[in-house]
């Protein structure tokens, strides 16, 4: 005859569900994968031919007629959003010829952040230019900011941070800081001012 111990086998029982939970999510991106090849198989097989890995299946699986959203999140009265409305006064609704394609994330970033999950450091510290053309800001850290940490930026003489950099610096482009002139040039030639820095950087 056979004693088990209850206290022992409420232990294994335990163990196996929480070997199992920590399976789940394995066990669902693998049938999520498996899922949306099937699908992929059936809706795309013209494509099929020139696909043979899951990665590409993937994006022509993930595809979509409508355009992609401008923005991350669904704004609270988004006509009174000052940003929003400038990007709808310009027309850019990340069409596919637009030449400039627009991602607004309108919270600051951190960890925890279901979207990025970085810290505002270490995503800064993946671009590779920080544009702050500023019309009017009384400082301006974020062009300080992309500077400490090794990131060219561009910001103008309308900036406190610009006119700081102008009147104490002798060369701010050797420290990777490019100021674009919007006090005495027109806007056109801001913007081209502005073009050919982005070009050398």
């Amino acid at each position: 005859l056979e004693v088990t111990d209850p206290a022992k086998q409420t232990d294994a029982s335990a163990l196996n569900h929480n070997s199992l939970l920590t399976k789940i999510p394995v066990l669902l991106n693998e049938f999520v994968v498996d899922a949306i090849m099937i699908i992929a198989r059936l809706t795309v097989n013209s494509n099929m031919s020139k696909c043979n890995n899951s990665f590409c299946v993937l994006i022509l699986f993930c595809q979509r007629n409508s355009l992609p959203p401008i923005c991350t999140h669904n704004v609270v009265e988004d006509s009174n959003d000052q940003v929003l409305n400038q990007i709808r006064r310009c027309s850019l609704f990340n069409n596919r010829h637009d030449r400039v394609k627009i991602v607004f994330h309108p919270e600051f970033l951190n960890s925890t952040n279901p979207l990025f999950a970085l810290d505002y450091e270490d995503f800064v510290r993946g671009c590779h230019l920080g544009v702050f053309p500023s019309y009017y800001e009384p400082w301006g850290y974020t062009p300080a900011e992309c500077t400490v940490m090794g990131i060219p930026s561009i910001t103008t003489n309308l900036s406190g941070f610009g006119c700081f950099m102008n009147d104490h610096i002798v060369d701010p482009k050797s420290y990777g800081i490019y100021i674009v002139d919007r006090r005495f040039k027109s806007p056109e030639e801001s913007v081209r001012e502005l073009a050919q820095v982005t070009q050398h950087t």
